[in-house]
């Protein structure tokens, strides 16, 4: 006999089974109201509410549009384009000083960062060359001495008196190579050791020596023992490419140019431009520009990489007046046509037809522009299927209405 249940577990059962039932209901139901909802919203700020008009080419749009950015005109004639440089030694203020004879270096009189004269010592070498060289000197020194008195008292003939005369200038010069700076020889040499000396103002930029090294005369492609140069004026290297010749075609030599540093960001540097090489370089084919750049206050350094401003695009025919510059990202082709969008007024732009002289570093020398207009730089296909549209559907319109009457 099975046992029975309370009715009060049958009324508990059938509610908890209705309840399910109407919960699977209203999942069901906010489920579906929400996709439909998703499939029919509409993207107010995508289609506008009131589309824009268009008339000819002017374009009109009830409200300010968005995303639609533009730029002032510029007068045109010349644009500054941005080329890589390289700061380097003024070669006409530089000096690399080597050792004139083999030696062995006893001591350096500077260092790196002195300011030196010419003719300041620089650094004492020994060398058996130069003791050679000193006691040839005075020997032919010697015997020019004692053929001027035999040539006088009529005992030394002319050409004697030449021949030892030969020998002095020979000798004296060997002996002066240590001295490039003095006409006259120095005195009091002991033991062969004798003073290198600078030949120019300047600061000691290099050094590569150091005491009891030795080193060696011919050893001319090698480090120097000093590089000494003036860092008041500098010059600067840049390399262009075969296409930016024909900017540089109608500027005339010597021309300034602006010279930035990132080290110093904040502050314009201006230079000369003093010479083009006359060859392209085989490897690479660019041909290079030498410039100067005045460096009073030592902030560039040598070997330092800057940009270099380039002013080129220079009027046409001559007049750099009827030439404008804006963006190159206001210009598109339509065929065979660069046009742009010129804005009216908040709300209206007209698209224009204009003519491209040349384009450089991002920015187009045109005509038909005046100056001060504001071209659109963004969004200015989006207005150019907007014009399509619209003359796409006025071609339409006289099949549509050109029924029955």
């Amino acid at each position: 006999m099975q046992p029975q249940r309370h009715p009060s577990y049958s009324l508990i059962g059938a509610l908890l089974r209705r309840w399910k039932m109407v919960f699977s209901w209203m999942l069901f139901i906010g489920i579906l109201a929400g996709s439909v909802f998703w499939l029919m919203h509409e993207d107010k700020r995508a289609k506008p509410v009131i589309p824009p008009t268009v008339r000819d080419n002017m374009i009109t749009f009830s409200d300010r549009p968005e995303g639609i950015r533009s730029e002032s005109v510029d007068a045109g004639g010349a644009v500054e384009t941005g080329y890589p440089g390289r700061l380097a030694w003024a070669e006409d203020r530089t000096s690399r000083v080597r050792s004139p004879f083999n030696g062995r270096i006893v001591r350096a009189m500077v260092k790196v960062g002195d300011r030196v004269q010419p003719g300041q010592a620089l650094a004492e070498i020994q060398s058996a060359d130069y003791a050679r060289a000193e006691a040839d000197y005075q020997l032919a020194d010697s015997s020019l001495q004692r053929a001027n008195l035999l040539y006088r008292a009529g005992i030394l003939s002319k050409r004697e008196l030449q021949t030892a005369e030969g020998d002095y200038k020979r000798a004296r010069a060997e002996f002066l190579r240590s001295q490039p700076t003095s006409l006259d020889p120095p005195t009091g040499v002991v033991d062969g050791n004798f003073v290198l000396r600078s030949p120019i103002a300047g600061v000691i930029a290099e050094m590569s020596l150091n005491p009891g090294q030795e080193i060696r005369s011919e050893q001319d492609t090698a480090e120097p023992l000093f590089l000494i140069t003036d860092p008041s004026q500098l010059w600067v290297w840049v390399d262009l490419g075969e296409l930016d010749m024909q900017q540089l075609q109608s500027i005339q030599i010597p021309f300034p140019v602006s010279i930035q540093s990132l080290a110093f960001s904040d502050h314009m540097f201006q230079g000369t431009v003093v010479q083009l090489s006359e060859a392209l370089n085989p490897t690479t084919r660019t041909f290079r520009l030498r410039g100067v750049v005045q460096n009073t206050g030592r902030q560039l350094k040598g070997e330092m990489y800057v940009t270099v401003g380039l002013r080129s695009g220079m009027g046409v025919g001559g007049s750099s007046d009827r030439l404008s510059s804006i963006p190159s990202t206001a210009v598109f082709l339509v065929g065979e046509t660069r046009y742009v969008f010129v804005q009216q007024s908040e709300t209206s732009y007209a698209r224009r037809e204009i003519r491209v002289i040349r384009e450089i570093a991002g920015r187009a020398l045109v005509t038909g522009l005046d100056r001060n207009q504001r071209v659109v730089t963004d969004g200015n296909l989006y207005m150019q299927q907007i014009l399509l549209r619209a003359a796409a559907g006025r071609t339409e319109t006289p099949g549509a209405t050109g029924g029955r009457p």
